[in-house]
């Protein structure tokens, strides 16, 4: 018997657990249909952008998650950026990822300027802050074709040892990691997890999917 993946248990959390609580973030609480409809809204968004890798410029918030959950359903390769390096390294990072556009926010809108301007060819930057006011709210059907199953996330090593090195990652990895944890430790909607590692750090990735899939 086939055992679901990663967003077809993302999928059926959000069709059984509508009014559950997804993502408490301060006061805020989400719930698993208004993250999924956002979800969509930002696939939508992603989908009119060129194919290709995405950089996402982000402290750690509920629209990164939405919007790390829309590039996994669009088949866009996602990679965070660590929003506390040097210019000149974040800069050497995103050349790397060669992305076709980076997700970031108005806090670090600025700074992100000065980093694209180090670049060969600057990528388009996408605000959330300035574009989420107006995004289409996009039906949930966005969201049903199946992902293409590799590549889905480039991380970068610590570069302790010199530069840092990047990693490019599968959905299908990722996937049976994230399903196996689930099913090893029990993890049930009567848990709850704590967010508390960088994005640009691939521990994020189990902290913020396992207990979606797990309602």
């Amino acid at each position: 018997m086939r055992q679901h993946d990663l967003l077809e248990m993302f999928t059926q959390q959000c069709a059984q657990r509508k009014t559950a609580t997804a993502i408490e973030w301060g006061d805020e609480q989400i719930s698993y249909l208004a993250l999924r409809q956002q979800t969509a809204s930002i696939a939508h968004h992603l989908q009119q952008k060129k194919p290709g890798n995405i950089a996402l410029y982000l402290d750690s918030c509920p629209t990164l998650v939405s919007t790390l959950l829309a590039c996994l359903h669009t088949g866009h390769v996602f990679a965070p950026v660590n929003v506390g390096l040097p210019g000149q390294l974040a800069a050497k990072m995103i050349q790397r990822i060669a992305p076709s556009c980076i997700v970031t926010s108005a806090r670090h809108a600025e700074k992100l300027e000065k980093i694209a301007a180090l670049l060969p060819e600057s990528p388009s930057i996408v605000v959330w802050d300035e574009v989420s006011p107006s995004l289409e709210l996009a039906s949930l059907s966005v969201l049903d074709p199946p992902r293409s199953q590799d590549p889905c996330y480039i991380y970068f090593t610590s570069g302790s040892t010199g530069e840092p090195k990047a990693i490019l990652g599968s959905y299908r990895g990722l996937s049976h990691f994230v399903m196996w944890q689930q099913r090893e430790f029990g993890i049930s909607a009567h848990h709850r997890v704590g967010q508390v590692t960088i994005p640009a750090f691939d521990p994020y990735l189990r902290e913020v999917l396992l207990p979606l899939v797990a309602g």
